[in-house]
This record gives C-alpha cells, sequence and structure tokens, in this order.
C-alpha cells in the first residue's frame, strides 16, 4: 500500500510464532504478550499498526466456488463482554461433564485440549505431542465429547472430517493450517483403507509431515501443527499408533443426564465454551512450568514401574 502498509494472508490459524507470539482466528486476533485484543475492519483484516492480518479458510464451503471463503469452519472465541464466563465457570462445566459421563477420563479429554493450546511449548522440548484418542459403541457419546472439546478450542461448528471419505492430501492441509488447534478426524477403523494412514498418524506423534515432489522437481513439505483427534468404535490395532494416543473409552449413554447434557450442549451452541481459549493464553506463563513439572515427574513414575517413554 502507498502508505507504508502491508497486508499478510497467512496459511495458518490459532497460533503464530514469529517475532511477537500472536494468536489469529477468524474474529479477532490476540497478542500473547499482553494480552490486548484486536479486532477486524469491514474488510475482515485485523490491524497491528501498519501489518494487517487477513485470516482466511482453507475450507471451501459446500456450493460455493470461492476457495478462499472466509466463513469455512474459521475458530473464533467468545469475547462478549456481557458474559461473565471464566475460570469457575470453565471449571464447573468439566465437573458437569465428567458427571454426564460418569467417567473420570472425561479429565483427560479436557486436559489434552488444555495441552493442545500449549502443543508447540510442549513439542518443542518433549518433542512429540500425542493423539486423543475417543472410542466407543454407537450411541456412547463419542461425537457430543468431540463437539465440546472443539468448542472449548474456538471450532463450535466443526463436524469431525471423515477418514475413509476424505482424503490424505486433505488432512495433511488441514494439520498444517490449524495451529496449535485440534484438528478432528471421524470414523476410524481397522480396516485396509484406513489402515494406510496408521504410519502417517504415527510420525504425527513427532510432527514429522509428510513430503512430495512437484513438476519442478522441488520437495514441497507439510509441517503438523495441530493436535489430532481421532473418533470411532474400533481402538487402533497398531500397537505402535496405540501407544501414541491419549485413549478415552465411553460406554454410557449420556442422554440419562438429559439436563446437564441440554445446558452444556447450549454453552456450545453459543460459543461460550470457547472462554477456555482466552484464559490458557492469558495464564500461559503460570501453566507452562506447572505442566512441565506434571509431565516430569509422572514419566519419572512410569518408567520406575517399567513402562516406556511413550
Amino acid at each position: 500500500m502507498s502508505d507504508g502498509r502491508e497486508i499478510q494472508r497467512p496459511e495458518k490459524i490459532g497460533f503464530l510464532k514469529g517475532e511477537e507470539s500472536l494468536w489469529l482466528f477468524g474474529n479477532c486476533m490476540i497478542k500473547e504478550e499482553d494480552g490486548s485484543i484486536l479486532y477486524p475492519d469491514d474488510d475482515g483484516t485485523i490491524w497491528d499498526g501498519l501489518t494487517g492480518f487477513l485470516p482466511q479458510s482453507i475450507k471451501q464451503v459446500e456450493g460455493s466456488g470461492n476457495k478462499n471463503e472466509k466463513s469455512g469452519q474459521m475458530p473464533v472465541v467468545n469475547l462478549d463482554p456481557s458474559i461473565e464466563f471464566g475460570i469457575k465457570e470453565l471449571r464447573e462445566v468439566a465437573k458437569k461433564m465428567e458427571k454426564n459421563y460418569e467417567s473420570k477420563s472425561i479429565r483427560l479429554a479436557i486436559g489434552w485440549i488444555v495441552a493442545c493450546l500449549l502443543s508447540y511449548e510442549i513439542h518443542k522440548k518433549y518433542n512429540c505431542f500425542p493423539i486423543l484418542f475417543i472410542g466407543g459403541k454407537r450411541e456412547s457419546g463419542k461425537t457430543t465429547l468431540a463437539n465440546w472439546l472443539m468448542a472449548m478450542a474456538g471450532l463450535a461448528d466443526s463436524a469431525g472430517d471423515s477418514i475413509e471419505s476424505g482424503s490424505a492430501a486433505g488432512s495433511i492441509r488441514n494439520l498444517a493450517w490449524y495451529c496449535s488447534l485440534p484438528y478432528w478426524l471421524d470414523e476410524y477403523r481397522n480396516n485396509s483403507k484406513v489402515a494406510k494412514l496408521d504410519g502417517f498418524f504415527r510420525n504425527a506423534y513427532q510432527r514429522h509431515g509428510s513430503s512430495k515432489g512437484t513438476l519442478s522437481e522441488r520437495v514441497r513439505s507439510h509441517s503438523i501443527n495441530a493436535g489430532i483427534l481421532l473418533s470411532g468404535e474400533e481402538t487402533p490395532q497398531d500397537n505402535a499408533l496405540l501407544s501414541r494416543c491419549v485413549v478415552i473409552p465411553l460406554t454410557k449413554n449420556i442422554r440419562k443426564n438429559i439436563e446437564i447434557y441440554k445446558e452444556i450442549e447450549n454453552l456450545r451452541a453459543r460459543g461460550v465454551l470457547s472462554r477456555l481459549v482466552t484464559e490458557v493464553i492469558k495464564g500461559k506463563k503460570k501453566l507452562l512450568p506447572f505442566i512441565f513439572d506434571h509431565i516430569d515427574g509422572w514419566k519419572r513414575k512410569l518408567l520406575d514401574n517399567g513402562v516406556g517413554e511413550r
């Protein structure tokens, strides 16, 4: 631009690591250092001084010919000042989710979402980040739990992409686009079609992306920036993949606690569960040492009991 301004169109969404750490969402940008929030102008550009950031979705809306359609499942965070919803309320939601499923493993699933928002630093220190696997028979609440977890990361309207009907290239693009955010792949099965991706998932544990040659005889690589959330009725039979997963087994019919279900589903639909994002960003400096201490402590305990490092 003639006035010295420039517009960047990042091929990523979520955590952007540069000279300063930024969080880019469809409706705002959060500066990690001081927690300040910047909002888009009428054209959708978010200005930080002379630099503008234009968030773009790689997900094309069905029926649209525009590949850069902005409304295609962009993560957003609820910033409505009239709604009081912070750590206290999020803890209450976590307790109700646990009560709804009658399983303490729900704490582990929510903990994985928190860790996912911090996964850049976790991977940098440990060179790995686990896959979350939600398993259970039909109508055990897999989809509902995954929906609630995704909503906590600002993705309240994101349904899981089918592993079988989707393409590997599409999954790779999504895993590069979402940064320190979850990417959900549904309908995991132990069949030959899905099994072809097991090796890719194993490598993604250490965030080793794929590389492919181009017509110009160069190699194009895609990094892994997202946390992988898998769900399905069948737990992976590949032991190497299973050892890289945090498994959440579901057995109860969640509709038994219909009032709790309706309450949390209402929070999801309103986007309020995304307040977890702002709370984690705000408390990141205190959270990371606490989380690293716990990871190191549990690692020592598991090794002392003969459990492998994974």
